[in-house]
């Protein structure tokens, strides 16, 4: 099939272009849920839409995604993910730090949804095997003070096994020798601790739930004849520590989601290695398992990852990944997508694990999840609809209260229209350059001389006539100038009668009262000077916008509004 696309190069710039595709899509599915079966290879479309030529490409690659069955929110996540790579091919959640966890679950997400042939995705793991000390890998990330972690160094393992296990398998026996060699061995069990050798603990009751499961799967996923007499060990271990149909990290800790999830996963992938009594103890302990997971309403789990790891645990012990308890969970998760579908979502414990759940669930499902959405699965069409706000991980996505009714309007469809239009006529960008422009002129051009040269005190009829004539002419020569360089003829309305609208605000009111010849020529009643000022302010308000707008000032105010 190839290696998946993840990058948008027309569509992602423009939230106004966004909108468009997906009136587009609407009307060309009849549905938000687009149609997998369907192309969109009419460049005709293009034009009707107002949507540029040379997005042909985006819309291709977005056909890529609904034939694949990948939801366009998790391939821009993936992009997105991707993109935070820094040069040494690691990922940090602190932007300091490079972070083991996240490197490598960058690498699961991307083998999940296919784009494992991305060359950033083979630069993280080359960076993760060249972090490896005597064949375990340090948590948060390869700095000094680091531990060597069981734990990390068996998630590693899986998703490198996964990637391309005959390419790394140096590095993987390497790994596999270090898990042996943290193994603690009591009686006939067997179990790990998250970064103590087994020389300093006091027997198995000092091991950890989270490594042991973690380990164990990893033993289980090599299936080496000579690890099973480990494997039945950890197995009994697990099978001890299990209460209320969970299990914790520690025999203090209450069961929940994340370590029931990682033992579950590993006694499953045990079974062809236990005695025939111990296979049937395994059973019956994943019976209770479920009935554990069920007990819980994925919608009480408060965050991100705890639902995800929820989504993932129900899926392994469900035998249909459309079981309504499945997507029921998975509800749950997209339900908070604008958690994780969001630059300030934290990259490990809500983007990755998110990712990853989904990314888990779509592996398991053989039919396309966009015919199935579009046929009445309803947990499936949040999901599986395309969104009509940009999604927030593109570049040059805008979000605040104006942006956010324009997504609504644009959602209702019919509405669209009217948000085209709203979206043409006046921009977040203009108001704040505006407001920037308002400020800069009370500084700068608002002193005793300027006024008086406009008003011209002293003055004789045909001065006062010539002078307002030389004003009104420039004023408009750069009407005519603007109408050339419009965005829209909208745009061009709303931005000139703003600006004399605030010209007229500040004319009548603030320096009414602030200043004693404005004042006195108001109550006068002179027309051709008041004329003047209102004039002259409106044009160095609307060419202090024009030029703000393209000035490095708006650029450094609107990225410390956004966060980026």
């Amino acid at each position: 099939m190839g290696a998946l696309p993840l990058t948008l190069y027309h569509i992602s710039q423009s939230s106004g272009t966004w909108r468009r595709v997906y009136s587009m899509l609407y009307d060309l599915y009849r549905s938000d849920v687009p149609d997998p079966e369907v192309s969109l290879s009419r460049r005709d479309l293009l034009i009707e839409y107002r949507i540029p030529v040379e997005a042909w490409i985006d819309l291709r690659i977005l056909e890529t995604w609904f034939r694949r069955g990948v939801p366009v929110p998790l391939a821009c996540l993936l992009g997105y993910v991707l993109s935070l790579q820094r040069e040494d091919g690691s990922f940090s959640v602190d932007g300091i730090v490079p972070n083991s966890g996240a490197t490598y679950r960058a690498v699961e997400l991307s083998l999940l949804l296919g784009a494992e042939e991305n060359p950033k995705v083979r630069k993280a793991v080359e960076f993760l095997i060249g972090s490896l000390r005597e064949g375990g890998l340090a948590s948060p990330g390869p700095i000094e003070g680091a531990l060597l972690e069981v734990g990390t160094t068996a998630r590693f393992l899986h998703i490198l096994y996964r990637f391309d296990g005959k390419t790394y398998q140096e590095a993987i026996e390497s790994m596999r020798r270090f898990i042996l060699s943290r193994a603690c061995s009591g009686k006939d069990e067997t179990a790990w601790h998250t970064d103590l050798p087994p020389e300093e603990l006091k027997g198995t009751d000092s091991c950890i739930g989270g490594a042991t499961s973690l380990a164990l799967y990893s033993l289980c996923l090599l299936g080496r004849e000579e690890d099973r007499e480990l494997i039945n060990g950890a197995v009994r271990w697990l099978l001890r520590r299990q209460k209320e149909g969970g299990w914790s990290d520690s025999p203090e800790g209450n069961p929940n989601v994340d370590n029931t999830f990682n033992a579950v996963r590993a006694l499953k992938a045990s079974q062809d290695f236990l005695e025939p009594a111990l296979r049937t103890e395994v059973e019956r302990s994943l019976e209770r398992a479920i009935r554990f997971l069920e007990d819980i309403d994925p919608y009480s789990l408060r965050t991100v990852s705890l639902r995800a790891m929820h989504l993932r645990a129900i899926l392994l012990l469900a035998e249909d990944p459309l079981d309504k308890r499945v997507l029921r969970s998975l509800k749950a998760l997209t339900d908070m997508k604008g958690r994780w579908l969001s630059k300030e979502g934290h990259l490990y414990n809500e983007m990755l694990i998110a990712g990853i759940a989904l990314g888990e669930w779509l592996r398991s499902v053989r039919t396309n999840p966009y015919r199935l959405a579009r046929e009445g699965y309803e947990e499936l069409k949040d999901l599986f609809s395309f969104p009509a706000e940009i999604p927030p991980l593109l570049p040059g996505h805008r979000d605040g209260v104006g942006e956010r009714l324009l997504n609504f309007l644009a959602k209702a469809h019919r509405g669209y229209r009217l948000a085209e239009k709203l979206s043409e006529s006046l921009t977040v960008r203009d108001l704040i350059s505006l407001v920037i422009a308002t400020f800069l002129m009370l500084g700068v051009f608002l002193s005793e001389d300027f006024l008086k040269a406009l008003i011209l005190p002293e003055r004789d009829h045909k001065v006062d006539l010539y002078s307002t004539i030389l004003v009104l002419s420039l004023y408009l020569l750069w009407l005519f100038i603007k109408f050339r360089l419009r965005e829209s003829l909208l745009h061009f309305l709303t931005t000139t009668a703003l600006s004399i609208l605030i010209a007229s605000f500040l004319l009548w009111g603030w320096l009414r009262y602030s200043n004693e010849m404005v004042s006195s020529l108001l109550k006068e009643g002179e027309f051709l000077p008041l004329l003047r000022v209102l004039v002259i302010f409106s044009l160095i308000l609307d060419v202090g916008r024009r030029l703000i707008n393209v000035s490095e000032l708006d650029r450094i105010i609107l990225s410390r509004r956004s966060g980026r």
